[in-house]
């Protein structure tokens, strides 16, 4: 229950415990400590018992078997392997984060306030009163009102140019938006207009689409497209393409982008997306939530930020790169207990030698050169196992985003350097305890 805060704020779920109440996972509980305890202690009970009494007064028993000493070590490579992995990974995914953060999505969704209408007939027919009464503020540049929100899926509709088979149809995204969409959430225009109340046709017959709709049509360029006509629905809509927009990701970038064609329907104003001034935030919502209660007194007014529901899209990813932060901590400081065990035994084992090395004239450099280099052999071990684990996990991890950052070199030299430190760290405890030792009392050793 302690941690239950800690996993609720990263996986954003509620955990229940009320089974272990139950007399059941109690047993299992009793049953699991049990099997645990027995077979954590019976290796060490047999290894010890196996000792000869002479040996083990003696303290010859410290010198063991050169092939347990070597299992030793692979332990440790191992351990600071894992470690050296779940770094690499941590570092590859916050660049990927971090690459999403600051990538061009080809609109921009800052300061953008949008208000649901919760598909309610009364709310749709009032949203162009709704989008007058919230522009008379100051604190608002623009109002549009759309079928979807960047972030939320978009409904596929066939469609098809003139020259196209009859019975030959091709799967485009369609957008029904107001007339002051584009210039709300700030889309590029390559060629063409945007939609204008000056012109009586748009609502009806007039088309926008993005640069990939333009490729899937066949049309040579961007400038080519304007004028065609298109067939929407099956006739439910025929008009003429009055503008193309430059792509932009509407769905994450785990997703490709897919042909949009963006037209006006005002049955379909299922959001209201208001730009506003990001200076004075609270006295604007105060002022839209007025209006919206004088137009509309018996609906309620709900509202949430486009920047912070775009980024929901990558809850499991930013989840998933913090438990690999924690689970990074815990495998290093496991490799650090590991290495501390094993510098620990093996100076044990060569305390005479050091001893002998230090009235030859060693120095403590040399003695600290003479134990660490063992080991850090394991962490270049380690390093070259880990790397091309990481590098296969990522890159695949990375294939689930259609737009994605590079796996560079940066990531890989951290965890080495990191493991470096932390090992010499460890090492430098042990090492230079022994070399500062009196030789006399190194001599005397066992």
């Amino acid at each position: 229950r302690i941690f239950l805060p800690f996993f609720t704020n990263i996986f954003g779920v509620q955990i229940d415990f009320s089974f272990i109440s139950t007399y059941s996972y109690i047993a299992l509980l009793v049953i699991i400590t049990l099997f645990t305890g027995f077979f954590s202690g019976i290796f060490p009970a047999f290894f010890l018992s196996s000792f000869n009494l002479i040996s083990v007064l003696k303290g010859s028993f410290l010198t063991g078997k050169r092939g347990k000493n070597i299992l030793r070590k692979w332990l440790v490579v191992a351990q600071f392997a894992i470690s050296t992995i779940l770094v690499v990974c941590t570092g590859i995914i916050y660049d990927q984060l971090n690459y999403i953060q600051n990538s061009d999505l080809g609109f921009n969704k800052e300061s953008v306030v949008v208000i649901p209408t919760r598909r309610d007939e009364e709310v749709i027919s009032k949203a162009g009163i709704l989008k007058t009464a919230f522009e008379k503020d100051s604190g608002v540049f623009n109002v549009a009102a759309s079928s979807q929100t960047p972030g939320i899926k978009m409904f596929s509709r066939h469609a098809q140019t003139e020259g196209d088979a009859k019975d030959k149809w091709k799967s485009v995204k369609s957008l029904w938006v107001e007339h002051d969409f584009i210039k709300t959430y700030e889309l590029s225009l390559l060629t063409g207009r945007s939609f204008s109340k000056e012109f009586g046709t748009d609502a009806e017959k007039a088309f926008i689409l993005n640069e990939t709709a333009v490729k899937m049509f066949g049309f040579s360029s961007p400038e080519n497209a304007i004028g065609k006509k298109i067939n929407l629905n099956h006739g439910r809509k025929i008009g003429s393409v009055i503008g193309v927009t430059r792509d932009f990701n509407f769905m994450s970038l785990h997703s490709k982008i897919e042909p949009i064609i963006i037209h006006i329907n005002p049955e379909r104003f299922y959001y209201i997306s208001a730009k506003i001034n990001s200076q004075n935030v609270p006295a604007t919502l105060d002022y839209l939530e007025r209006k919206w209660r004088e137009i509309l007194p018996q609906r309620p007014f709900d509202y949430f930020f486009l920047d912070r529901d775009y980024s929901k899209q990558y809850h499991s990813d930013q989840s998933f790169g913090i438990l690999l932060r924690y689970f990074s901590f815990i495998a290093i400081l496991i490799s650090c207990l590991g290495l501390f065990g094993l510098i620990s035994y093996s100076v044990e084992r060569r305390t005479k030698e050091i001893g002998i090395r230090k009235v030859l004239g060693a120095s403590i450099s040399k003695v600290f050169y003479l134990i660490a280099k063992e080991f850090m052999y394991a962490i270049g071990i380690a390093a070259v196992i880990a790397w091309p684990v990481a590098y296969f996990v990522m890159s695949k991890w990375l294939q689930s985003f259609a737009y994605r950052t590079s796996i560079g070199p940066g990531a890989f030299i951290f965890s080495a350097v990191l493991a470096l430190i932390v090992a010499l760290l460890t090492v430098s405890y042990q090492t230079i305890k022994a070399a500062t030792a009196n030789p006399v009392d190194s001599l005397r050793y066992e």
